[in-house]
Protein backbone atom coordinates (compact mmCIF):
# COMPACT_ATOMS: atom_id res chain seq x y z
CA UNK A 1 0.00 0.00 0.00
CA UNK A 2 2.81 2.29 0.61
CA UNK A 3 4.31 2.13 -2.60
CA UNK A 4 1.22 2.65 -4.12
CA UNK A 5 0.61 5.94 -2.01
CA UNK A 6 4.18 7.32 -3.04
CA UNK A 7 3.52 6.83 -6.55
CA UNK A 8 0.14 8.42 -6.94
CA UNK A 9 1.73 11.23 -5.00
CA UNK A 10 4.47 11.68 -7.34
CA UNK A 11 1.48 11.79 -10.21
CA UNK A 12 -0.28 14.43 -8.67
CA UNK A 13 2.39 16.61 -8.18
CA UNK A 14 4.17 16.29 -11.89
CA UNK A 15 -0.02 17.11 -13.10
CA UNK A 16 0.07 19.98 -10.81
CA UNK A 17 3.43 21.23 -12.63
CA UNK A 18 2.44 20.62 -15.88
CA UNK A 19 -0.74 22.40 -15.35
CA UNK A 20 1.59 25.43 -14.21
CA UNK A 21 3.66 25.98 -17.02
CA UNK A 22 2.43 28.25 -19.67
CA UNK A 23 0.61 29.60 -16.32
CA UNK A 24 1.17 33.72 -16.24
CA UNK A 25 3.50 34.89 -13.36
CA UNK A 26 4.06 37.64 -11.45
CA UNK A 27 7.69 39.22 -10.99
CA UNK A 28 7.81 41.87 -8.56
CA UNK A 29 10.26 43.62 -5.96
CA UNK A 30 11.57 46.50 -4.62
CA UNK A 31 15.45 48.91 -5.24
CA UNK A 32 17.05 49.39 -1.41
CA UNK A 33 20.79 51.32 -1.31
CA UNK A 34 23.23 49.95 1.29
CA UNK A 35 21.20 51.43 4.01
CA UNK A 36 17.86 49.49 3.30
CA UNK A 37 16.37 52.87 2.21
CA UNK A 38 13.79 52.53 -0.94
CA UNK A 39 15.17 53.76 -4.32
CA UNK A 40 12.52 56.11 -6.12
CA UNK A 41 12.74 56.43 -10.02
CA UNK A 42 15.27 53.58 -10.67
CA UNK A 43 14.90 52.39 -14.49
CA UNK A 44 14.31 48.27 -14.26
CA UNK A 45 14.44 46.84 -17.72
CA UNK A 46 13.14 43.22 -17.96
CA UNK A 47 14.05 41.59 -21.38
CA UNK A 48 10.62 41.40 -23.74
CA UNK A 49 8.49 44.17 -21.39
CA UNK A 50 8.14 47.90 -21.23
CA UNK A 51 10.14 49.35 -19.52
CA UNK A 52 9.41 50.63 -15.96
CA UNK A 53 10.74 52.96 -13.17
CA UNK A 54 10.51 52.26 -9.29
CA UNK A 55 7.59 53.98 -7.60
CA UNK A 56 8.04 56.10 -3.85
CA UNK A 57 8.58 52.83 -1.81
CA UNK A 58 11.18 51.54 -4.46
CA UNK A 59 8.67 48.64 -6.08
CA UNK A 60 8.76 47.37 -9.50
CA UNK A 61 5.93 44.64 -10.97
CA UNK A 62 5.83 43.02 -14.19
CA UNK A 63 2.93 41.01 -14.99
CA UNK A 64 2.27 38.06 -17.51
CA UNK A 65 5.44 36.74 -17.05
CA UNK A 66 6.31 33.12 -18.19
CA UNK A 67 8.39 30.45 -16.53
CA UNK A 68 12.29 30.80 -17.72
CA UNK A 69 15.14 32.91 -18.25
CA UNK A 70 15.30 36.78 -18.57
CA UNK A 71 18.26 39.21 -18.59
CA UNK A 72 17.30 42.23 -16.35
CA UNK A 73 18.74 45.96 -15.97
CA UNK A 74 18.37 48.46 -13.19
CA UNK A 75 19.89 51.67 -13.39
CA UNK A 76 19.61 54.75 -11.30
CA UNK A 77 21.59 57.52 -11.18
CA UNK A 78 24.35 57.71 -8.29
CA UNK A 79 24.10 53.61 -7.99
CA UNK A 80 26.15 51.06 -9.93
CA UNK A 81 24.15 49.56 -12.63
CA UNK A 82 22.83 45.86 -12.46
CA UNK A 83 22.94 43.55 -15.22
CA UNK A 84 21.96 40.04 -14.64
CA UNK A 85 20.24 36.34 -15.68
CA UNK A 86 16.97 35.92 -13.47
CA UNK A 87 15.76 32.56 -13.65
CA UNK A 88 11.93 33.12 -13.01
CA UNK A 89 10.18 30.02 -11.74
CA UNK A 90 6.70 29.78 -10.21
CA UNK A 91 6.23 27.53 -7.16
CA UNK A 92 2.94 25.39 -7.07
CA UNK A 93 0.39 27.64 -5.07
CA UNK A 94 1.62 30.54 -5.84
CA UNK A 95 2.29 32.17 -8.55
CA UNK A 96 3.93 35.70 -7.67
CA UNK A 97 7.65 35.54 -7.71
CA UNK A 98 9.70 38.39 -5.27
CA UNK A 99 13.04 39.79 -6.21
CA UNK A 100 14.62 42.53 -4.48
CA UNK A 101 17.79 44.23 -5.19
CA UNK A 102 19.93 46.28 -3.14
CA UNK A 103 22.24 49.04 -5.25
CA UNK A 104 25.85 49.66 -4.93
CA UNK A 105 26.77 53.72 -4.84
CA UNK A 106 28.43 54.58 -7.62
CA UNK A 107 31.45 57.32 -7.64
CA UNK A 108 31.24 60.19 -9.87
CA UNK A 109 32.80 61.92 -12.69
CA UNK A 110 33.48 64.97 -15.30
CA UNK A 111 33.84 65.07 -18.82
CA UNK A 112 33.77 67.75 -21.51
CA UNK A 113 33.51 67.72 -25.42
CA UNK A 114 33.07 69.31 -28.82
CA UNK A 115 30.85 68.68 -31.74
CA UNK A 116 32.30 69.68 -35.15
CA UNK A 117 30.08 70.50 -38.12
CA UNK A 118 31.30 71.25 -41.96
CA UNK A 119 29.65 74.49 -41.14
CA UNK A 120 31.44 76.81 -38.90
CA UNK A 121 28.46 78.31 -38.10
CA UNK A 122 25.85 75.55 -37.56
CA UNK A 123 23.65 76.69 -33.98
CA UNK A 124 23.09 73.61 -31.82
CA UNK A 125 20.20 74.52 -30.55
CA UNK A 126 17.64 71.98 -30.91
CA UNK A 127 20.23 69.03 -31.19
CA UNK A 128 19.80 66.19 -28.34
CA UNK A 129 22.30 65.29 -26.43
CA UNK A 130 22.09 61.92 -23.90
CA UNK A 131 24.26 60.24 -21.35
CA UNK A 132 22.16 56.99 -20.64
CA UNK A 133 18.72 57.83 -20.64
CA UNK A 134 18.77 61.65 -19.04
CA UNK A 135 19.08 64.58 -21.33
CA UNK A 136 21.75 67.34 -21.53
CA UNK A 137 22.37 70.80 -22.82
CA UNK A 138 25.13 71.30 -25.72
CA UNK A 139 25.98 75.06 -26.23
CA UNK A 140 25.07 77.02 -29.35
CA UNK A 141 28.79 76.64 -30.71
CA UNK A 142 28.64 72.81 -29.60
CA UNK A 143 30.48 72.36 -26.67
CA UNK A 144 29.46 70.38 -23.49
CA UNK A 145 30.65 69.84 -19.99
CA UNK A 146 29.07 67.15 -18.11
CA UNK A 147 29.35 67.14 -13.72
CA UNK A 148 27.82 64.72 -11.35
CA UNK A 149 28.18 61.69 -13.93
CA UNK A 150 27.84 58.03 -12.42
CA UNK A 151 31.67 56.59 -12.88
CA UNK A 152 31.73 53.41 -15.42
CA UNK A 153 31.03 52.53 -18.42
CA UNK A 154 28.25 54.99 -20.24
CA UNK A 155 26.72 55.40 -23.65
CA UNK A 156 26.68 59.10 -25.67
CA UNK A 157 23.92 59.68 -28.01
CA UNK A 158 23.62 62.86 -30.20
CA UNK A 159 20.53 63.47 -32.35
CA UNK A 160 20.01 66.17 -34.99
CA UNK A 161 17.73 66.89 -37.65
CA UNK A 162 21.07 68.15 -39.60
CA UNK A 163 23.24 65.95 -38.82
CA UNK A 164 23.86 61.96 -38.26
CA UNK A 165 22.63 60.37 -35.43
CA UNK A 166 25.84 58.86 -33.08
CA UNK A 167 26.16 56.20 -29.90
CA UNK A 168 29.49 56.29 -28.32
CA UNK A 169 30.10 54.41 -25.29
CA UNK A 170 32.65 56.05 -22.81
CA UNK A 171 34.48 55.08 -19.60
CA UNK A 172 34.45 57.79 -16.77
CA UNK A 173 36.60 57.80 -14.05
CA UNK A 174 35.89 59.61 -10.96
CA UNK A 175 36.34 63.06 -10.33
CA UNK A 176 37.77 65.07 -12.94
CA UNK A 177 38.51 62.99 -16.90
CA UNK A 178 40.53 64.40 -19.69
CA UNK A 179 38.09 65.79 -22.49
CA UNK A 180 37.13 63.69 -25.03
CA UNK A 181 38.00 63.79 -28.09
CA UNK A 182 36.25 66.16 -31.07
CA UNK A 183 32.87 64.42 -32.22
CA UNK A 184 33.03 65.40 -36.00
CA UNK A 185 29.69 65.15 -37.41
CA UNK A 186 28.68 64.02 -40.81
CA UNK A 187 25.32 65.65 -42.57
CA UNK A 188 21.76 63.85 -42.03
CA UNK A 189 18.21 64.53 -43.19
CA UNK A 190 15.25 64.09 -41.34
CA UNK A 191 11.29 63.38 -42.61
CA UNK A 192 8.49 64.77 -40.52
CA UNK A 193 4.93 65.17 -40.59
CA UNK A 194 1.65 64.89 -38.94
CA UNK A 195 -0.72 62.17 -38.10
CA UNK A 196 -3.60 64.26 -38.13
CA UNK A 197 -6.67 62.37 -39.94
CA UNK A 198 -8.24 64.34 -42.92
CA UNK A 199 -11.99 64.10 -42.00
CA UNK A 200 -12.49 63.68 -38.38
CA UNK A 201 -8.72 65.79 -37.00
CA UNK A 202 -8.29 62.55 -34.43
CA UNK A 203 -4.63 61.96 -33.78
CA UNK A 204 -3.78 58.31 -35.51
CA UNK A 205 -0.59 57.93 -32.69
CA UNK A 206 -0.89 54.17 -33.20
CA UNK A 207 -0.90 53.80 -37.51
CA UNK A 208 1.98 51.66 -38.75
CA UNK A 209 4.61 53.69 -40.40
CA UNK A 210 7.29 51.94 -42.65
CA UNK A 211 10.27 52.85 -44.52
CA UNK A 212 12.44 50.47 -46.62
CA UNK A 213 15.59 50.53 -45.52
CA UNK A 214 14.80 52.59 -42.12
CA UNK A 215 14.84 50.49 -38.58
CA UNK A 216 12.09 51.14 -36.36
CA UNK A 217 14.09 52.92 -33.64
CA UNK A 218 14.47 55.88 -36.16
CA UNK A 219 10.92 56.29 -36.18
CA UNK A 220 9.57 58.55 -33.47
CA UNK A 221 5.74 59.71 -33.20
CA UNK A 222 5.15 62.48 -30.58
CA UNK A 223 1.99 62.77 -28.35
CA UNK A 224 0.61 65.82 -30.27
CA UNK A 225 0.29 64.00 -33.17
CA UNK A 226 3.75 64.75 -35.38
CA UNK A 227 6.34 62.13 -36.56
CA UNK A 228 9.67 62.09 -37.12
CA UNK A 229 11.58 59.72 -39.50
CA UNK A 230 15.71 60.41 -38.46
CA UNK A 231 19.17 60.04 -39.47
CA UNK A 232 18.63 59.50 -43.14
CA UNK A 233 21.00 59.71 -45.47
CA UNK A 234 21.19 63.22 -47.56
CA UNK A 235 19.93 62.87 -51.66
CA UNK A 236 18.50 59.51 -50.92
CA UNK A 237 14.99 58.10 -51.91
CA UNK A 238 13.03 56.36 -49.37
CA UNK A 239 9.33 55.36 -49.35
CA UNK A 240 7.14 55.56 -46.92
CA UNK A 241 3.97 53.29 -46.25
CA UNK A 242 1.07 54.22 -43.62
CA UNK A 243 -1.11 52.09 -42.83
CA UNK A 244 -3.56 51.47 -40.34
CA UNK A 245 -7.51 49.69 -40.23
CA UNK A 246 -9.96 52.23 -41.23
CA UNK A 247 -7.58 53.93 -43.21
CA UNK A 248 -6.07 54.40 -46.41
CA UNK A 249 -2.46 52.64 -46.86
CA UNK A 250 -0.78 54.98 -48.50
CA UNK A 251 2.90 55.14 -49.98
CA UNK A 252 4.69 58.11 -50.17
CA UNK A 253 8.29 58.34 -52.02
CA UNK A 254 10.85 61.35 -50.67
CA UNK A 255 14.54 62.17 -52.01
CA UNK A 256 15.35 64.37 -48.66
CA UNK A 257 18.03 66.93 -48.68
CA UNK A 258 19.86 67.83 -45.77
CA UNK A 259 17.82 68.54 -42.71
CA UNK A 260 14.02 68.81 -42.17
CA UNK A 261 11.68 67.76 -45.15
CA UNK A 262 8.23 67.54 -44.72
CA UNK A 263 6.31 65.17 -46.67
CA UNK A 264 4.13 67.18 -49.66
CA UNK A 265 0.58 66.07 -49.48
CA UNK A 266 0.81 63.62 -46.80
CA UNK A 267 -2.37 63.00 -44.94
CA UNK A 268 -4.14 60.24 -42.84
CA UNK A 269 -7.23 59.74 -44.65
CA UNK A 270 -10.75 57.41 -43.52
CA UNK A 271 -11.07 55.02 -46.13
CA UNK A 272 -14.38 55.29 -48.03
CA UNK A 273 -15.21 56.03 -51.24
CA UNK A 274 -17.93 58.84 -52.57
CA UNK A 275 -19.63 59.11 -56.51
CA UNK A 276 -20.07 62.95 -57.68
CA UNK A 277 -21.06 64.07 -60.90
CA UNK A 278 -19.12 66.06 -63.25
CA UNK A 279 -19.02 67.51 -66.74
CA UNK A 280 -16.17 65.91 -69.35
CA UNK A 281 -14.60 67.76 -72.57
CA UNK A 282 -18.10 67.24 -74.56
CA UNK A 283 -19.90 69.18 -71.59
CA UNK A 284 -21.74 66.20 -70.47
CA UNK A 285 -22.05 64.76 -66.86
CA UNK A 286 -20.73 61.37 -66.18
CA UNK A 287 -20.19 60.08 -63.01
CA UNK A 288 -16.87 59.39 -61.11
CA UNK A 289 -15.38 58.21 -57.66
CA UNK A 290 -13.12 59.81 -55.54
CA UNK A 291 -11.45 58.92 -52.07
CA UNK A 292 -12.07 61.00 -49.18
CA UNK A 293 -9.31 63.25 -49.81
CA UNK A 294 -9.51 63.57 -53.55
CA UNK A 295 -6.20 61.85 -54.25
CA UNK A 296 -7.87 59.20 -56.53
CA UNK A 297 -10.13 59.72 -58.93
CA UNK A 298 -11.81 57.03 -61.15
CA UNK A 299 -14.39 58.10 -63.79
CA UNK A 300 -17.10 55.22 -63.89
CA UNK A 301 -19.94 56.16 -66.88
CA UNK A 302 -18.51 57.24 -70.45
CA UNK A 303 -21.77 57.47 -72.12
CA UNK A 304 -22.52 60.94 -73.43
CA UNK A 305 -26.07 59.76 -73.66
CA UNK A 306 -26.00 58.76 -69.81
CA UNK A 307 -26.18 62.20 -67.72
CA UNK A 308 -26.58 60.37 -64.43
CA UNK A 309 -28.62 62.40 -61.64
CA UNK A 310 -29.14 61.90 -57.92
CA UNK A 311 -26.64 59.45 -57.40
CA UNK A 312 -26.00 57.12 -54.35
CA UNK A 313 -23.47 54.74 -52.66
CA UNK A 314 -24.25 52.01 -50.82
CA UNK A 315 -21.36 48.79 -50.22
CA UNK A 316 -19.35 48.89 -53.74
CA UNK A 317 -22.68 49.83 -55.67
CA UNK A 318 -23.29 53.20 -56.84
CA UNK A 319 -26.94 53.50 -57.83
CA UNK A 320 -28.58 56.76 -60.09
CA UNK A 321 -31.03 57.90 -62.64
CA UNK A 322 -30.35 58.62 -66.27
CA UNK A 323 -32.62 59.57 -69.37
CA UNK A 324 -30.21 57.27 -71.90
CA UNK A 325 -33.35 55.44 -72.66
CA UNK A 326 -35.48 57.28 -73.93
CA UNK A 327 -38.33 56.33 -72.34
CA UNK A 328 -41.85 58.15 -72.71
CA UNK A 329 -43.39 58.38 -69.46
CA UNK A 330 -47.61 57.94 -69.40
CA UNK A 331 -47.57 61.43 -68.23
CA UNK A 332 -45.28 63.19 -70.21
CA UNK A 333 -41.71 64.63 -69.66
CA UNK A 334 -38.24 62.48 -69.61
CA UNK A 335 -38.44 59.20 -68.33
CA UNK A 336 -36.04 58.69 -65.60
CA UNK A 337 -34.51 54.92 -65.26
CA UNK A 338 -32.34 53.29 -62.16
CA UNK A 339 -28.81 52.30 -63.43
CA UNK A 340 -26.30 50.83 -61.33
CA UNK A 341 -22.40 50.94 -61.31
CA UNK A 342 -19.64 49.26 -59.55
CA UNK A 343 -17.27 50.88 -56.89
CA UNK A 344 -14.41 48.41 -59.03
CA UNK A 345 -15.14 50.11 -62.82
CA UNK A 346 -16.90 48.85 -65.61
CA UNK A 347 -19.75 49.11 -67.92
CA UNK A 348 -22.69 50.90 -65.57
CA UNK A 349 -25.92 48.38 -65.82
CA UNK A 350 -29.84 48.69 -66.83
CA UNK A 351 -32.02 47.79 -63.08
CA UNK A 352 -35.25 49.26 -64.13
CA UNK A 353 -36.20 46.66 -66.83
CA UNK A 354 -40.33 46.88 -66.43
CA UNK A 355 -41.65 50.28 -68.08
CA UNK A 356 -45.29 49.48 -68.83
CA UNK A 357 -47.38 51.83 -67.25
CA UNK A 358 -44.33 53.97 -66.38
CA UNK A 359 -44.96 57.63 -65.14
CA UNK A 360 -43.19 59.68 -63.21
CA UNK A 361 -40.41 58.17 -60.43
CA UNK A 362 -39.14 58.76 -57.06
CA UNK A 363 -36.68 56.36 -56.02
CA UNK A 364 -34.97 55.43 -52.09
CA UNK A 365 -31.99 54.04 -53.19
CA UNK A 366 -31.38 52.92 -49.88
CA UNK A 367 -34.96 51.20 -49.21
CA UNK A 368 -34.39 49.82 -52.52
CA UNK A 369 -37.65 51.17 -54.12
CA UNK A 370 -39.52 53.74 -56.05
CA UNK A 371 -42.81 55.08 -56.18
CA UNK A 372 -44.18 55.74 -59.47
CA UNK A 373 -47.03 58.64 -60.46
CA UNK A 374 -48.60 57.53 -63.66
CA UNK A 375 -52.38 57.81 -65.43
CA UNK A 376 -55.43 56.47 -63.68
CA UNK A 377 -58.08 55.07 -65.37
CA UNK A 378 -60.66 58.34 -67.24
CA UNK A 379 -60.05 58.53 -70.87
CA UNK A 380 -59.45 62.56 -69.98
CA UNK A 381 -55.96 61.70 -68.94
CA UNK A 382 -56.33 63.91 -65.81
CA UNK A 383 -56.28 61.42 -63.11
CA UNK A 384 -53.26 60.27 -61.51
CA UNK A 385 -52.53 56.92 -59.42
CA UNK A 386 -49.59 56.74 -57.21
CA UNK A 387 -47.93 53.38 -56.55
CA UNK A 388 -44.86 51.82 -54.93
CA UNK A 389 -42.42 49.43 -56.58
CA UNK A 390 -38.69 47.66 -56.60
CA UNK A 391 -36.36 49.08 -58.80
CA UNK A 392 -36.70 46.55 -61.07
CA UNK A 393 -40.32 48.16 -61.82
CA UNK A 394 -42.40 45.38 -60.26
CA UNK A 395 -43.99 44.26 -57.50
CA UNK A 396 -46.12 47.49 -57.42
CA UNK A 397 -48.48 48.55 -54.90
CA UNK A 398 -50.91 50.85 -55.61
CA UNK A 399 -51.50 53.63 -52.86
CA UNK A 400 -53.83 56.49 -54.02
CA UNK A 401 -55.55 58.05 -56.48
CA UNK A 402 -56.73 61.43 -57.57
CA UNK A 403 -59.18 62.28 -60.23
CA UNK A 404 -58.07 65.22 -61.33
CA UNK A 405 -55.44 66.45 -59.28
CA UNK A 406 -51.16 65.80 -58.98
CA UNK A 407 -49.15 64.09 -56.43
CA UNK A 408 -46.25 66.07 -55.35
CA UNK A 409 -43.27 65.98 -52.66
CA UNK A 410 -43.03 62.24 -52.49
CA UNK A 411 -40.75 60.65 -50.16
CA UNK A 412 -40.29 57.13 -49.21
CA UNK A 413 -38.44 56.09 -45.82
CA UNK A 414 -35.15 54.59 -46.14
CA UNK A 415 -36.61 51.37 -44.69
CA UNK A 416 -39.24 51.38 -47.12
CA UNK A 417 -42.05 50.83 -44.66
CA UNK A 418 -43.85 54.01 -45.35
CA UNK A 419 -44.55 56.63 -48.64
CA UNK A 420 -45.55 60.42 -47.57
CA UNK A 421 -47.03 62.56 -50.49
CA UNK A 422 -48.74 65.83 -50.94
CA UNK A 423 -52.10 65.19 -52.77
CA UNK A 424 -53.95 67.56 -54.47
CA UNK A 425 -57.53 68.29 -56.81
CA UNK A 426 -59.00 70.80 -58.45
CA UNK A 427 -61.99 70.91 -55.83
CA UNK A 428 -59.68 71.23 -53.12
CA UNK A 429 -61.42 68.36 -51.46
CA UNK A 430 -58.27 65.99 -50.46
CA UNK A 431 -55.86 68.56 -49.96
CA UNK A 432 -53.03 67.64 -47.45
CA UNK A 433 -50.28 65.58 -46.59
CA UNK A 434 -50.59 61.47 -46.15
CA UNK A 435 -48.77 58.49 -45.09
CA UNK A 436 -49.47 55.37 -46.56
CA UNK A 437 -48.13 51.70 -45.99
CA UNK A 438 -46.24 50.52 -48.63
CA UNK A 439 -47.30 47.07 -48.27
CA UNK A 440 -50.81 47.55 -47.93
CA UNK A 441 -50.95 50.72 -49.62
CA UNK A 442 -53.33 51.81 -46.42
CA UNK A 443 -53.37 55.53 -46.36
CA UNK A 444 -54.35 58.54 -43.98
CA UNK A 445 -54.59 62.01 -44.02
CA UNK A 446 -51.65 63.79 -41.46
CA UNK A 447 -51.59 67.57 -42.29
CA UNK A 448 -53.78 70.26 -43.67
CA UNK A 449 -51.79 72.88 -43.28
CA UNK A 450 -51.73 75.57 -46.18
CA UNK A 451 -49.12 74.94 -48.30
CA UNK A 452 -47.36 72.10 -46.79
CA UNK A 453 -43.80 71.52 -48.39
CA UNK A 454 -42.42 67.76 -47.36
CA UNK A 455 -38.93 67.53 -46.80
CA UNK A 456 -37.60 64.16 -45.38
CA UNK A 457 -39.05 61.67 -43.24
CA UNK A 458 -37.31 59.53 -40.70
CA UNK A 459 -35.61 56.04 -41.29
CA UNK A 460 -38.56 53.95 -39.30
CA UNK A 461 -40.94 56.51 -41.10
CA UNK A 462 -42.46 57.67 -37.70
CA UNK A 463 -41.52 61.26 -38.19
CA UNK A 464 -41.72 63.61 -40.72
CA UNK A 465 -40.40 67.26 -41.58
CA UNK A 466 -42.27 69.71 -43.31
CA UNK A 467 -43.08 73.51 -43.59
CA UNK A 468 -46.01 75.51 -44.25
CA UNK A 469 -47.01 79.40 -44.06
CA UNK A 470 -48.74 80.97 -40.91
CA UNK A 471 -51.18 83.64 -41.43
CA UNK A 472 -50.91 84.62 -37.92
CA UNK A 473 -47.73 85.25 -38.12
CA UNK A 474 -46.47 85.65 -41.98
CA UNK A 475 -43.81 83.36 -41.38
CA UNK A 476 -43.29 79.94 -42.84
CA UNK A 477 -42.40 77.27 -40.19
CA UNK A 478 -40.71 73.91 -39.78
CA UNK A 479 -42.99 71.09 -38.13
CA UNK A 480 -41.98 67.97 -37.09
CA UNK A 481 -44.80 65.54 -37.06
CA UNK A 482 -44.71 62.47 -35.12
CA UNK A 483 -47.41 59.93 -36.12
CA UNK A 484 -46.87 57.62 -33.15
CA UNK A 485 -47.90 60.25 -30.25
CA UNK A 486 -49.60 62.45 -32.54
CA UNK A 487 -47.26 65.29 -32.17
CA UNK A 488 -46.89 68.27 -34.65
CA UNK A 489 -44.08 70.16 -33.53
CA UNK A 490 -43.21 73.43 -34.41
CA UNK A 491 -39.45 73.26 -34.95
CA UNK A 492 -38.30 76.66 -35.90
CA UNK A 493 -40.40 80.15 -35.88
CA UNK A 494 -39.07 80.83 -39.67
CA UNK A 495 -38.10 78.70 -42.23
CA UNK A 496 -37.18 81.57 -44.27
CA UNK A 497 -33.95 81.79 -45.95
CA UNK A 498 -33.38 78.17 -44.74
CA UNK A 499 -33.60 74.77 -46.70
CA UNK A 500 -32.94 70.93 -47.46
CA UNK A 501 -33.87 69.78 -43.86
CA UNK A 502 -32.93 66.28 -43.36
CA UNK A 503 -32.45 63.84 -40.75
CA UNK A 504 -29.45 62.54 -40.12
CA UNK A 505 -28.73 58.89 -41.10
CA UNK A 506 -31.30 56.51 -39.16
CA UNK A 507 -31.72 59.38 -36.61
CA UNK A 508 -35.20 60.83 -35.70
CA UNK A 509 -33.99 63.43 -33.62
CA UNK A 510 -30.46 65.58 -35.21
CA UNK A 511 -31.51 67.24 -38.46
CA UNK A 512 -29.42 69.10 -41.05
CA UNK A 513 -30.21 72.03 -43.29
CA UNK A 514 -28.41 74.60 -45.29
CA UNK A 515 -29.46 78.52 -43.79
CA UNK A 516 -28.08 81.95 -45.10
CA UNK A 517 -27.61 84.06 -42.07
CA UNK A 518 -25.44 86.94 -41.47
CA UNK A 519 -24.86 87.22 -45.43
CA UNK A 520 -23.50 83.80 -46.01
CA UNK A 521 -25.22 80.09 -46.76
CA UNK A 522 -23.74 77.86 -44.48
CA UNK A 523 -24.31 74.12 -43.17
CA UNK A 524 -26.29 74.07 -39.32
CA UNK A 525 -27.14 71.18 -37.58
CA UNK A 526 -30.18 70.92 -34.91
CA UNK A 527 -30.66 68.75 -31.86
CA UNK A 528 -34.67 68.62 -32.14
CA UNK A 529 -35.10 67.24 -28.18
CA UNK A 530 -32.62 69.81 -26.77
CA UNK A 531 -33.72 72.51 -29.06
CA UNK A 532 -30.29 73.58 -29.69
CA UNK A 533 -28.77 74.76 -33.31
CA UNK A 534 -24.76 74.58 -33.94
CA UNK A 535 -23.32 76.17 -36.65
CA UNK A 536 -21.31 73.25 -38.35
CA UNK A 537 -19.89 75.85 -41.32
CA UNK A 538 -18.50 79.05 -41.42
CA UNK A 539 -18.48 80.96 -44.87
CA UNK A 540 -18.29 84.16 -45.89
CA UNK A 541 -17.67 86.31 -48.55
CA UNK A 542 -18.23 84.75 -52.17
CA UNK A 543 -18.48 81.12 -50.76
CA UNK A 544 -21.28 79.76 -49.60
CA UNK A 545 -22.96 76.33 -49.23
CA UNK A 546 -25.57 75.66 -52.02
CA UNK A 547 -26.43 71.86 -52.03
CA UNK A 548 -26.22 69.78 -48.97
CA UNK A 549 -27.09 66.13 -49.13
CA UNK A 550 -25.84 62.55 -47.33
CA UNK A 551 -23.79 59.92 -48.65
CA UNK A 552 -21.95 57.25 -47.37
CA UNK A 553 -22.80 58.03 -43.81
CA UNK A 554 -21.03 61.30 -44.24
CA UNK A 555 -23.00 64.56 -44.57
CA UNK A 556 -21.63 66.50 -47.97
CA UNK A 557 -22.14 69.98 -49.10
CA UNK A 558 -21.31 71.90 -52.04
CA UNK A 559 -19.93 75.50 -52.75
CA UNK A 560 -19.44 77.10 -55.84
CA UNK A 561 -15.57 75.99 -55.36
CA UNK A 562 -16.24 72.44 -54.41
CA UNK A 563 -17.03 69.63 -52.41
CA UNK A 564 -16.74 69.40 -48.32
CA UNK A 565 -17.65 66.82 -46.07
CA UNK A 566 -18.65 66.41 -42.63
CA UNK A 567 -18.49 63.29 -40.44
CA UNK A 568 -21.93 64.18 -37.93
CA UNK A 569 -20.57 62.34 -35.33
CA UNK A 570 -17.38 64.60 -35.02
CA UNK A 571 -18.33 67.55 -37.36
CA UNK A 572 -15.07 69.72 -39.07
CA UNK A 573 -15.22 72.48 -40.88
CA UNK A 574 -14.36 72.92 -44.53
CA UNK A 575 -13.05 69.10 -45.05
CA UNK A 576 -12.71 69.61 -48.73
CA UNK A 577 -12.98 66.34 -51.18
CA UNK A 578 -12.81 67.86 -54.18
CA UNK A 579 -12.89 70.55 -56.67
CA UNK A 580 -14.31 69.08 -60.03
CA UNK A 581 -17.75 68.38 -59.02
CA UNK A 582 -20.78 69.40 -60.38
CA UNK A 583 -24.06 70.68 -59.27
CA UNK A 584 -25.74 67.81 -56.88
CA UNK A 585 -29.30 67.12 -58.22
CA UNK A 586 -30.64 64.41 -56.22
CA UNK A 587 -33.90 63.85 -54.22
CA UNK A 588 -32.45 64.48 -50.38
CA UNK A 589 -33.83 67.83 -50.70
Amino acid sequence: MGAVLVVVVVVVIGAAILAMSGKDLTLQGRLYDESGNPITGATVDLEGFDVLQTNEFGGYRFTGVQAGKYQIEITARGYETIFQELNVQGSLFDSTVAQNFTLDPAGFGSISGQFVADDPTYNYIGDRLFIGKEEFNISPEGSFSLTNLTAGKNTLIYQSAEYLDIERVFTLLEGSNPDLEDIELSPAAEISGNLTSHVRKDLILDLDIRVEGVSDDQIEVMENGDFRIRNLEVGETYTIRISKEGYDTRDYEVEVERGVNQILGFSVVESGVIPFLSKVEDNALQLFLTNLDGTTITQLTFDEKMEPFAEYIEDSIIYFLSTRDRVRPTIGGNGFLVYAASTDGGNAQKITDYIDDFGRIVPNFSAKRMANVTLGYDEDEKDRRLGVMDLVGENRVDIDYVEDGTFNDIVLSDNGAYIYYFMQDKQDTVNGIYRANTQTGNSSLLVTRPNPLIYDVSHDGNRMLYSSYNSGTGLTELYLLTVSTGQDKRVLQTAAGMSQFQFIGTSDNEIVYQAFKNGANNVYHMDIDENTETQWTFFSGVEGVEAVYQQADYVLYQTNVGLYMIDPSQPVDKVLVTKRVARYTGYDF
